[in-house]
């Protein structure tokens, strides 16, 4: 069922929303044209049943112009245009009316008050002012009128003198009040509308904040992260110009310096280009069938040489059963990559990382467990946002980007899974990847 409010903005151009003044006064010159009809017709119906022809037919030209005038809103988007219409419709009709019931007798000429405050709503104040001066002119003239002798005649039955001039005080009373029902309404509605906008500016300039804030984390992390392998690449390779003389078992050495430097920073652009790649939706996913124990044992191996050089203990606790996911493989060997590279990084020598594979209520789930600090409880908060820095350090000097978790929770998220983290502080932590498993067909 359309509401009152949903009737004046169909008189408005979807343009003219955009803005909240003028949304306001195009509401404004739709109450008055639905206002006006409404009163037109009953006070022509009025006239003409007490044989007040003239008033009635002054009032159906009146309310037809005013009727009009909304959909010519609506088709031409004239706000001045409309607004002086309305305007110029009351003043003219209440001045015939006032010529043809009376003159300055009739209660007519009062009804010019309400054109002066219709004009202040739905104009700026110089031509409301104008309208002011023109209204007062018209009354102004009447009265010298009546005071120089000059009477205007009653076009109606005398019998309905004092039921027309009290029905005309008691509409002028109920008009004036629903004038400023419309005007508080339109502008409690405009109000919202504009407050409604600010707070969506406010958030997109919150939003702005963290993309600076992104865009300066995120140089800062390649300036410092590229650096220092940068440097060694060019450290060593300096040296081996330099000392051509040098031993092939020297040789051998710096070169596997430069490679280790180069794998850093070939990480830390993957990690980028694979975090942009989510984000813009171009990450191609190839879902298939994916046994999680024997992937997981897989990585394991990836990660045996980094633990062993912290003397950490990796160990996959034996499935009872296969476990199968509908998974994109690379995806879910990235995120198992991830996981087990922070729980070496932030691991204590000589501690142990534990990798289960279990399965429940159709879902298999893949906990990396490791003894390192914990997290703290405004770490949980910032763990899977990008760049984030969290109160523990990597134990061997490590570099930490803050992006491995983020592109965890995306590409778990991206398989219709979830990644947790259970922890507390100086207890360790464990993150808990959750996959649907694959249905079994009848």
């Amino acid at each position: 069922m359309p509401t009152f409010t949903d009737l004046l903005d169909w008189c408005v151009p979807v343009w003219m929303r955009r803005s909240p003044e003028d949304l306001r006064r195009a509401r404004l010159i739709a109450g008055f044209s639905v206002l006006g009809g409404f009163f037109g017709a009953a006070y022509s119906a009025f006239y003409y049943l007490i044989g007040h022809h003239w008033g009635a037919l002054v009032v159906i030209i009146c309310t037809a112009i005013m009727v009009s005038n909304a959909f010519l809103l609506r088709r031409w988007g004239r706000l001045q245009w409309s607004a002086n219409i309305h305007a110029l419709t009351l003043a003219l009709g209440f001045l015939a009316l006032t010529a043809i019931e009376g003159g300055a007798r009739g209660h007519a000429l009062a009804w010019l008050a309400s054109v002066s405050l219709c004009a202040l709503l739905l104009l700026d104040e110089h031509a409301a002012l104008a309208w002011c001066i023109f209204c007062f002119g018209g009354v102004l003239a009447f009265v010298v009128l009546e005071l120089q002798g000059i009477v205007f005649p009653a076009l109606y039955p005398k019998q309905w003198s004092s039921l027309i001039t009290a029905v005309g005080y008691l509409s002028l009373t109920l008009f004036m009040g629903l004038v400023g029902v419309i005007f508080e309404r339109s502008r409690k509605k405009a109000f919202n509308q504009l407050q409604a906008t600010l707070a969506e500016l406010s958030a997109a300039n919150e939003r702005l904040h963290a993309l600076n804030q992104e865009k300066s984390d995120l140089l800062g992390i390649v300036a410092h992260d590229l650096r220092n392998p940068l440097n060694a690449v060019q450290g060593f390779a300096e040296f081996i110009v330099n000392h051509r003389e040098s031993n092939v078992g020297q040789v051998s050495n710096d070169a596997k310096q430069i490679i280790r430097a180069a794998g850093k920073m070939n990480h830390l652009i993957n990690d980028l280009l694979d975090l942009n790649a989510i984000e813009e939706g171009k990450m191609k996913l190839k879902m298939e069938e994916v046994e999680l124990h024997s992937a997981v044992a897989s990585t394991l191996q990836i990660h045996q040489m980094a633990a062993d050089a912290k003397g950490i203990t990796l160990e996959l606790e034996p499935a009872s059963s296969p476990v199968n996911v509908q998974a994109d493989s690379r995806a879910f060997v990235q995120i198992v990559d991830n996981l087990l590279t922070n729980a070496l990084k932030f691991s204590p020598k000589n501690s142990q990382v534990k990798i289960s594979v279990t399965q429940a209520r159709g879902f298999a789930m893949v906990r990396v467990r490791d003894q390192g600090p914990g997290l703290r409880p405004e770490d949980h908060a910032r763990l899977f946002q990008k760049f984030a820095k969290l109160s523990a350090r990597p134990t061997a000097g490590e570099s930490s980007t803050g992006l491995g978790l983020s592109i965890v929770k995306r590409m778990a998220g991206a398989m219709n899974g979830t990644v947790d983290c259970e922890s507390v502080f100086g207890q360790g932590a464990t993150f808990i990847v959750q996959l649907p498993m694959v249905t079994q067909e009848a």
